[in-house]
């Protein structure tokens, strides 16, 4: 497999037209970053992923499993808008966290009871590998996930509930075949509270109050949990001679204040 830093255009496609639909035109473009990263030497000892994979089911996503994190983070296209060269795609971005880390108590009753349901696969999946091992002989197959991937299983994904898991959103901006922006918005912390009383039943039959209603039920840090993703790829793109500077932030002090930050991507082998 060829070196991607051989490649004319090391975050992108220019093999993939800006007249088609946008969706594809980003879907070709992410696939295309995803497979030069790759491509790189001793990928799979110098990435910050374990394994990538991509969601055929709906709209263009793709998963992502940190080293440094037991859960599973989504990354789903939400809108593609061309402007002349320019494409611009916003994605939302997902954190499952693995039921044993601390964030999971963070996250709201529903989505924890969701998180250990049988919505969740435990089971391994069958066929090709699916991570960054450039092709690198190993055992492969999600080998290490003993108690399975952490994806809802593929029946239903379509149907799951948008804010269930959502952490955040991802802005990437091509110029023609180059990725020159990346952008990051979030709250510091993605804060619910209760609209009803949840009760549970225990195995003798006796009711329980769990939650009540005004009761804080969400206060996930959804920041933090979104710029970890950020430098991973970011740290990823480096690996491409792709640097990145911030261009813009707007950060505050307080714990529920909307939170953005806008990265300027410049290539080594860019004009």
């Amino acid at each position: 497999m060829k070196d991607a830093r051989s490649e004319p255009s090391p975050s992108g496609g220019d093999a993939i037209s800006l007249d088609d639909d946008p969706f594809i035109t980003v879907r070709g473009f992410f696939e295309n970053l995803l497979l030069n990263l790759i491509s790189v030497d001793n990928a799979r000892s110098s990435l910050r992923f374990k394994y990538v994979s991509p969601e055929w089911i709906g709209k263009p996503g793709w998963y992502f499993w940190p080293k440094s994190r037991p859960g599973v983070y989504f990354l789903r296209l939400e809108k593609a808008c061309p402007d002349g060269d320019l494409l611009d795609a916003s994605f939302a971005l997902y954190y499952y966290p693995h039921p044993n880390e601390d964030v999971f108590e963070r996250y709201s009753f529903d989505e924890q009871l969701t998180r250990v349901s049988a919505v969740f696969s435990r089971e391994k999946p069958e066929g090709g590998c699916g991570c960054l091992c450039a092709g690198e002989p190993h055992a492969g197959h999600f080998a290490d996930l003993h108690d399975g991937i952490g994806l809802p299983v593929p029946e239903v994904r379509e149907e799951l509930n948008a804010w269930l898991f959502h952490i955040g959103g991802v802005a990437l901006r091509w110029d023609g075949e180059w990725l020159r922006r990346c952008g990051i918005e979030a709250a510091n912390r993605s804060r619910t509270w209760a609209c009803r009383d949840v009760t549970l039943t225990d195995e003798d039959g006796h009711a329980r109050t769990v939650l009540r209603r005004g009761e804080p039920d969400r206060d996930v840090p959804a920041w933090e949990l979104c710029t970890a993703f950020i430098e991973d790829f970011l740290a990823g793109l480096r690996l491409l001679e792709v640097d990145h500077a911030v261009e813009e932030e707007r950060l505050d002090a307080a714990e529920d204040v909307f939170r953005n930050r806008t990265i300027r991507l410049r290539h080594g082998a860019s004009p």
